[in-house]
């Protein structure tokens, strides 16, 4: 029995211990934390005050700091959070580490320094010594920029558990030789980084107690999965987006057998999946082969894999129907995800077996029939669906979902437009609480067209969307009453009426809202700005809001992209919207009637990417109103009245992609200052009062798209259309006063598609320049005065040869993408994210004027792919047609007329088999119109009027049957229906020789009508003075006095 004396020592060294912990850190622990505070200060690399809690004063605990935690019975710092302490702000601002700052915390278990450092510096590796971090488990220097010579450091703590170093610079294979050392690591973290090889660094396997293995985003090989498996202990390894190639073999795979967890998302594995060898991998519960491309079918094997909780084999390229046998198998199963693949079929009811099921996405496929609900009432465990982007038709009962109480987001939309969900009948009482809704393109509650009611009482909702529906009536207020964790309303492309009603009332947290394509009228609320102050998108167009904005948009600090375009507003841009929405990336008022000066109070807007005021009623001329946005990509004022030149601080705005002015009244030279935009690819400057020459830069070597058509340019082709030769796809001079010849540099244009030269004064033979021209869809060389012949060679120009031709026009986008995430599922895999995205994308329309059938038309992005066509009309060119030409057997309009052309028409027209109009009309063409065009089954344009065209017309069948008479008139010598003339059995009509005019006119015509003009003229004038005596009176001596002036 010990004495009483030793008892009372015990309990008295307890409570000095505890007692020390009371009191406070030790003093030697908090000034190595003040002297790490005061390195940072010293090199001024954290910004303005931080850790403002660390002070030098003796009378303050450091256990109380922040980041600090100390042990409660020794007062010994165990913990220390230090991470994203680095000011941003200040760029790559090295700083070193001193590590024998760490000497004093010998209890230290926990240290997190990411996101502090800008790299370790000039490759000295770190200085000091480790040797006082003798208990350190757990190590974060994630998000720091660091090379390998932090690794001397890091090979000395060998009681390191957790080791994480994702977001670095490191390279090499793996594991680094260093940290092969580090024999208790359990965790370890090289996720994004620059690590490679097939082969490990020898030593690896003395990591014998390595549980969770992170290499993704690096640059490994599959390889790699054949040498881990000597890992004993590893259950858990992602090699997310490392690019590995190939198919996986079930050798790869078999040392893997302690997997519980196996990530290979996002890289670009191939072949059918690698079911055989999986199904070694007995204790696997998760898999994740998302974002690949293995292809055919889910085997039903899978259902052998029946540890799995977790599956996802999303954005394959999987097909077939999916497995029954296998997949309900799967007893076990908590989260499957197979969306953005090809699968086809029903959903198998047997998937209602799987009870546990939390998460099911069968999104993005194209699965067909009827939703069951009977399915749906089943899995009752369900806080996840998304069918959404399938086929599925028929109707479905939302009320299926009643008894699902667990669930939290609901995504169903059909791409047929055949499904229709109901939510009001029968009645119906939801027992969960959503936060997240998603139902588009979905008839919802067709015919009546009512928003569901369930909504009034779903108070956790983060986003709802109800776009692409038939929605009617008014947006009810109830919709947004007591939702105050909404961030994201989608109605648009609806047809909601009435007045956009916002009381005061409300309480909201609304970030996006989208009301656009739908019937609202009236005012925009006045008091918007202020009852929806967090909104960072509107998207309010193609509606019938009138009025003026409202200038309480500027309470909106944080909206960057704000849409009112294709509205009735009206007045002027309000100056509060400049003032208070400096966050604005992306401005789009087109088609109003806004009116007043252009750029009125913008030059606040410095962040603007995407600026649209096309298609108003702005006046006066261009002030510089934004002259300071340099990051400006996209600028639209066309379809206005703006006047006066353009103004040369246009120069200034050197990040402008795309340019667009036309259809204004813009006078004067085009400003020098413009060949400033080396970034510029659209410039679209058409249909103003534009002179002189035409000034392009040799610094515009990256135009796309050049439209100065419909102005007053005067001069030759400019040369310094040459620089942009590469990438130019479009060129519109047409319609100005250009002189001169065509210059054989034409020919270095490659992947010219549209050529529009017409209505200028350029003259002289069509250049074979031309033809080597070998991607172009469009040319209009018209309303010229070019003479000579055709150049047989225009057969090599494809005219719509889609081989040949892989560019496809579509809007013209550049831009960013922003992604709102209102709530965010907590899945086992990752690759499914709730929310919705929005791009600030500089988006202009390719539009070109063609004329065809007749009239001009004007086509525009996609429906240019569809078109093609050649028009040499109104000019003086002389020769035959070459037959060369029938091998244009994709054109669809072809315009030969007016010009001077003779011989015969080709019958090698016949292969024109896609041409839907072609006019040879005011010509001098001779012979029979050959009966072979009567195949031609597209033809819905034909003209071979005012010719010398002979024999009989083309059979009235097929397309022919459709021309009349002026299809034909004009030719003397034809004959046959439509005409009146019949033709003479046996025969064979004479072909007179073709007299014309320079302009088209037939002298043999015009003679013979002459003549029998003026004998009318002549016999009228005798029979009035034989019948009226004072009128011959008085024309006798109108004669005798003109004889006697004589």
């Amino acid at each position: 029995m010990e004495p009483p004396w030793m008892t009372w020592s015990w309990i008295s060294l307890v409570l000095i211990v505890q007692l020390r912990g009371y009191w406070g850190c030790m003093e030697e622990e908090r000034m190595a934390l003040l002297e790490f505070k005061s390195s940072f200060n010293a090199t001024g690399y954290i910004g303005g005050d931080f850790l403002p809690s660390w002070i030098d004063d003796k009378g303050s605990n450091c256990c109380t700091w922040e980041g600090v935690i100390c042990s409660p019975t020794t007062g010994r710092i165990t913990q220390l959070f230090l991470n994203d302490l680095r000011n941003m702000n200040l760029g790559p601002t090295p700083w070193h580490l001193n590590t024998t700052l760490f000497l004093p915390f010998e209890e230290l278990l926990h240290l997190d320094l990411s996101g502090i450092f800008n790299g370790c510096f000039r490759n000295e590796g770190v200085r000091g010594r480790v040797a006082g971090l003798k208990k350190l488990q757990v190590l974060n220097l994630s998000d720091n920029q660091l090379n390998n010579s932090i690794l001397p450091f890091l090979g000395a703590l060998t009681s390191l558990e957790t080791l994480s170093l994702r977001s670095n610079e490191l390279e090499g294979s793996f594991p680094l030789q260093e940290l092969v050392q580090l024999r208790n690591l359990k965790i370890l973290d090289l996720n994004e980084n620059r690590l490679n090889g097939s082969l490990p660094i020898q030593g690896y396997e003395r990591l014998i107690k390595l549980k969770r293995l992170d290499l993704s985003r690096n640059h490994f090989d599959k390889s790699i999965l054949k040498f881990l498996g000597a890992l004993p202990s590893l259950n858990t390894l992602s090699l997310e987006n490392n690019g590995m190639e190939g198919s996986l073999s079930a050798h790869e795979l078999a040392n893997l057998s302690n997997l519980v967890v196996l990530n290979l998302s996002g890289n670009q594995l191939n072949g059918t999946l690698p079911i055989q060898g999986l199904v070694a991998l007995r204790k696997l519960e998760i898999l994740d082969l998302s974002y690949n491309s293995f292809t055919w079918s889910i085997p039903p094997s899978i259902g052998n894999l029946s540890s799995l909780k977790a599956l996802s084999f999303a954005y394959n390229r999987l097909n077939g129907s999916l497995p029954i046998q296998g997949l309900c198998k799967l007893k076990s199963l908590q989260e499957l995800v197979l969306g953005g693949n090809s699968f086809e079929g029903v959903i198998p009811s047997c998937l209602s077996n799987l009870t546990s099921l939390r998460m099911l996405d069968l999104s993005e496929n194209q699965l067909r029939g009827s939703i069951p609900s009977s399915l749906i009432t089943s899995l009752t465990s369900l806080e996840y669906i998304s069918l959404e982007n399938n086929n599925f038709e028929g109707a479905f009962w939302f009320g299926s979902f009643a008894n699902s109480s667990r669930l939290e987001v609901v995504k169903l939309s059909s791409g047929g437009n055949k499904l229709e969900v109901q939510t009001e009948y029968p009645s119906w009482v939801p027992s969960f609480q959503l936060k997240v809704l998603v139902l588009t393109n979905c008839n919802l509650n067709k015919p009546a067209g009512i928003i569901p009611k369930f909504l009034s009482l779903q108070y956790d909702l983060r986003e709802i969307d109800l776009s692409h529906n038939s929605l009617r009536g008014n947006l009810p207020s109830w919709l947004l009453h007591n939702k105050t964790k909404l961030e994201l309303l989608n109605v648009q492309n609806n047809s909601l009426t009435g007045h956009l009603n916002l009381t005061s009332r409300l309480s909201l947290n609304i970030s996006w809202l989208f009301i656009s394509e739908n019937h609202f009228h009236g005012q925009l609320p006045a008091n918007i700005g202020e009852v929806l102050p967090n909104l960072e998108v509107l998207h309010a167009s193609q509606n019938n809001f009138e009025g003026s904005i409202p200038s309480s948009i500027g309470e909106m600090r944080n909206l960057f992209t704000l849409d009112l375009s294709n509205n009735n507003f009206s007045g002027e841009i309000p100056e509060q919207l400049a003032i208070g929405c400096q966050s604005l990336v992306s401005l789009k008022l087109s088609n109003n009637k806004l009116q007043g000066q252009i750029f009125p109070n913008l030059s606040n807007l410095t962040n603007l990417v995407r600026l649209d005021l096309d298609s108003n009623h702005f006046s006066g001329n261009a002030i510089n109103g934004v002259y300071q946005n340099f990051l400006l990509g996209s600028l639209d004022i066309s379809n206005n009245y703006i006047s006066g030149r353009i103004p040369s601080w246009i120069g200034n705005l050197t990040g402008l992609d795309i340019l667009v002015m036309s259809d204004n009244l813009f006078e004067g030279h085009i400003p020098t200052e413009l060949g400033s935009l080396k970034l510029l690819s659209v410039l679209d400057l058409s249909g103003n009062f534009l002179s002189g020459p035409i000034p392009l830069s040799s610094d515009l070597s990256v135009l796309r798209f050049i439209h100065l058509g419909r102005n007053r340019f005067k001069g030759s082709l400019p040369i310094g259309l040459l620089n942009s030769s590469s990438s130019l796809l479009t060129l519109d001079i047409g319609n100005n006063n250009l002189s001169g010849q065509i210059p054989n540099w034409i020919g270095e244009f490659s992947e010219l598609r549209i050529l529009l030269l017409k209505g200028n004064n350029l003259q002289g033979p069509i250049p074979r320049q031309l033809c080597q021209l070998k991607q172009t869809r469009i040319m209009d060389l018209s309303n010229n005065t070019f003479s000579g012949s055709i150049p047989k060679c225009f057969s090599n120009i494809p005219f719509g040869r889609s081989e040949l031709s892989e560019f496809m026009f579509d809007p013209i986008a550049t831009g960013t993408a922003y992604f709102l995430q209102p709530y965010k599922y907590g899945s086992f895999v990752e690759g499914t994210r709730d929310g919705n995205g929005v791009e600030i994308s500089y988006k202009t329309q390719e539009e070109v004027e063609f004329m065809t059938k007749r009239r001009s038309n004007s086509y525009e992005d996609s429906i240019l792919n569809f078109m093609s066509g050649l028009d040499l009309s109104f000019n003086h060119l002389t020769g035959d047609v070459p037959p060369e030409m029938g091998n244009l057997n994709e054109i669809l309009a072809l315009n030969l007329s007016h010009n001077q052309l003779s011989g015969s028409i080709p019958k090698s027209f016949s292969n024109l088999t896609k041409v839907e109009s072609l006019d040879l009309s005011h010509n001098n063409l001779s012979g029979q119109i050959p009966s072979e065009l009567t195949e031609l089954s597209f033809l819905a344009i034909f003209s071979v009027a005012y010719n010398n065209l002979s024999g009989k017309t083309p059979d009235m069948k097929a397309q022919f049957a459709t021309f009349d008479i002026g299809c034909y008139e004009g030719n003397l010598f034809l004959c046959g229906p439509p005409l009146l003339k019949s033709c003479t059995t046996g025969v064979e009509s004479k072909v007179a020789p073709a007299t014309y005019l320079d302009d088209g006119m037939d002298l043999v015509s015009f003679h013979a009508s002459f003549a029998v003009s003026y004998i009318m003229c002549l016999l009228v004038l005798a029979f009035i003075l034989y019948i009226n005596p004072y009128w011959r009176k008085i024309w006798f001596g109108l004669i005798e006095a003109a004889r006697k002036a004589r």
